[in-house]
């Protein structure tokens, strides 16, 4: 009985879940608030940079932190906006149902982002620079007075460390993302359109949700031609092949903690790979995973992920709002 009561609760508060009318009210104003805000904030911040000064600089990265945290907010408000309330939103730490998925999770984002650094110094090996100079140096210039070798030690006992601990280093702003991204769009694109269509769309509107950051030089730099058209173009195949493995994960677990891990430590090992490039290594190349020859192992695993979802289109389905 009380079983019974509860899942009358929890239908209550997902009223309108079958009404596509009702549905695309919720996608419409979900992105409406995650663009809107997002992208006010970046114009803003772009409008401001020919201003720049160091309290201008500091304002700014205040402003891109909080924008990671701007689709979850979306979701907020378009629960509450709708009636849709908070049940199935995908924050549920079941790792003991899903032992495996979680592993990969915490670890297997880490491995790709290193094969592909790996693969990027095979191929241009001459670029690895075990002596880490272009690193050293721009530590010096921040103000680090400690000797080379004290500064190469600390990086590298860094990197170990971070292989099992990245999952939690960037976890509220990969928090804030999934939740939005994985945890509301994608049941709703799936439930819409299917899973591989959803899987795909969430990933491009997710990297052209990034664009006006790329025209202040988020992810690639502004030494580049045809700026910031290649960058926009480069982060929404970026967020779309990354997008595939959070999605799998999301909806393998019926939650978004998987897809938070992996996406943390595709953040931090992102940042970390590059201080290993005689050049500091090219952001369209490698060896981060932005690049596409660093990105290659990333790509394999997506390219699987939507083969499978197409091969086995009735396979079982978790995902948080189901």
């Amino acid at each position: 009985m009380k079983g019974t009561i509860k899942s009358m609760a929890e239908n209550k508060k997902r009223i309108g879940t079958d009404n596509p009318r009702v549905e695309n009210f919720r996608i419409v104003v979900y992105l409406i608030v995650v663009f809107g805000l997002a992208w006010a904030i970046e114009i803003a911040c772009i409008v401001s940079i020919n201003n720049i000064n160091v309290e201008m600089i500091t304002l700014i990265f205040s402003l891109i932190n909080f924008i990671f945290l701007i689709p979850a907010i979306g979701t907020l408000v378009a629960r509450f906006s709708s009636g849709e309330g908070m049940a199935h939103s995908g924050v549920k730490f079941n790792v003991s149902q899903y032992k495996f998925s979680y592993l990969l999770s915490w670890f297997g984002m880490t491995i790709l982002v290193l094969l592909g650094a790996v693969l990027y110094f095979v191929i241009f090996s001459d670029n690895f620079d075990a002596d880490m100079a272009n690193y050293v140096r721009r530590m010096r210039d921040s103000g680090i007075t400690t000797d080379s070798a004290e500064i190469i030690n600390t990086f590298r006992k860094d990197l170990v460390i971070s292989i099992f601990n990245a999952p939690l280093l960037d976890l509220i702003n990969c928090a804030g993302e999934e939740w939005g991204w994985r945890g509301y769009l994608l049941p709703k694109l799936n439930r819409k359109f299917g899973k591989v269509k959803a899987v795909l769309l969430t990933g491009l509107i997710n990297g052209i949700w990034y664009a006006p950051l790329i025209e202040i030089g988020y992810f690639y730099g502004v030494e580049y031609n045809e700026l910031p058209v290649k960058g926009i173009i480069a982060i929404c195949i970026f967020a779309v092949v990354t997008g595939c493995i959070f999605s799998a994960l999301t909806l393998r677990t019926g939650s978004i903690i998987p897809a938070v891990f992996a996406h943390s430590s595709l953040n931090v090992f992102m940042s970390k790979v590059p201080n290993l490039a005689a050049d500091g290594g090219n952001p369209f190349v490698g060896p981060a995973p932005t690049g596409i020859i660093s990105g290659i192992p990333i790509i394999i695993v997506a390219v699987v992920i939507i083969v499978y979802m197409v091969k086995h289109p009735d396979s079982a389905d978790n995902s948080p709002e189901i």
